[in-house]
């Protein structure tokens, strides 16, 4: 890979449970559903077969998010214990999330977020992706020809491309 090549793909978390009223399933604690576990191993197989392997995986700690990462990291051979937790990814505005992007470490080259709408898709369309929505599992993979975050930006976008795991 070009060392003036950036590439980052937002996911959003798998399938999960929906939001119960007692405290033991607070938002951020929302586990996976069936679906979602596989919904999330189908991504990172198929983000495996296109030699996909990221330098940072990086995920807001919300059990959906962590879990959905958890699942990547094991399909794309990214060691677990190097998943980056981020508590300002969960509840973040489109622009902070653009801002934290832009400040990450020149050695990640290739990074994968996972975290939650409506900030991933806000953050998306502002990078270029021209979405509607962005479904569970659904995932946009950015390419920018810089050599620099602090440069990516939707006048630097190579090339985007966005999918999901497709219903039986």
């Amino acid at each position: 890979m070009s060392s003036m090549r950036r590439q980052l793909i937002l996911l959003r978390h798998a399938k999960a449970a929906k939001t119960l009223k007692t405290t033991a399933h607070r938002d951020a604690q929302r586990p996976l559903t069936r679906r979602g576990r596989r919904d999330a191993s189908i991504v990172g197989a198929h983000l495996d077969r296109r030699g996909f392997r990221p330098d940072l995986i990086w995920t807001s700690p919300a059990r959906r998010a962590l879990d959905t990462a958890r699942i990547l990291a094991r399909r794309l051979g990214y060691k677990r214990k190097s998943i980056q937790i981020d508590g300002r990814l969960y509840a973040a505005t489109a622009a902070t999330l653009l801002r934290l992007i832009r400040h990450l470490k020149r050695d990640d080259a290739r990074v994968l977020l996972c975290g939650h709408n409506p900030e991933l898709l806000g953050a998306a369309n502002r990078l270029g992706a021209r979405l509607d929505r962005l479904p569970t599992s659904g995932w946009v993979r950015f390419k920018f020809d810089v050599g620099d975050w602090s440069r990516v930006a939707a006048a630097n976008l190579a090339r985007v491309h966005s999918d999901r795991p497709k219903r039986d």
